[in-house]
């Protein structure tokens, strides 16, 4: 009887632990990500060394640089928490808004607020507009 009762206690727990609804460590967004390209106005020429930040108000800004070709990715900070015991199976989304700047040296500063979620946003194309001379 107690080998029956075993089996059935492991193969029960193998299940629940298979399905992802085990009280387990989740991994959730910190910080948001971002990809894009940033461009000059007028010529639409990329623009390279351009720094770009995400912010958001609870976490330390990500920042990166443009590559050659104007292209940029700040990737995502991670953090964990405790899935809820009584809740196992509960799934937080966490999305929230953040700041992102994109500045270059004779070049006006670009500040947009973005929505961010779990994934990376892609931002698409900025352009800067040139400082008048």
């Amino acid at each position: 009887m107690r080998i029956v009762l075993f089996k059935v206690l492991a193969v029960a727990v193998a299940s629940v632990w298979l399905s992802g609804c085990a009280p387990l460590q989740t991994r959730y967004t910190s910080a948001p990500g971002a990809t894009g390209r940033v461009v000059d106005a007028d010529t639409h020429a990329p623009i390279r060394g351009a720094l770009v930040t995400v912010t958001r108000p609870e976490d330390s800004p990500a920042q990166t640089k443009t590559a050659r070709d104007g292209k940029f990715r700040v990737s995502s900070q991670h953090r964990w928490f405790f899935r809820d015991a009584l809740r196992p199976c509960k799934h937080i989304y966490i999305s929230a808004p953040a700041i992102l700047t994109v500045e270059h040296e004779g070049y006006r500063v670009d500040v947009t607020q973005i929505q961010t979620g779990e994934d990376v946003l892609d931002v698409g194309e900025i352009s800067l507009r040139a400082l008048p001379q």
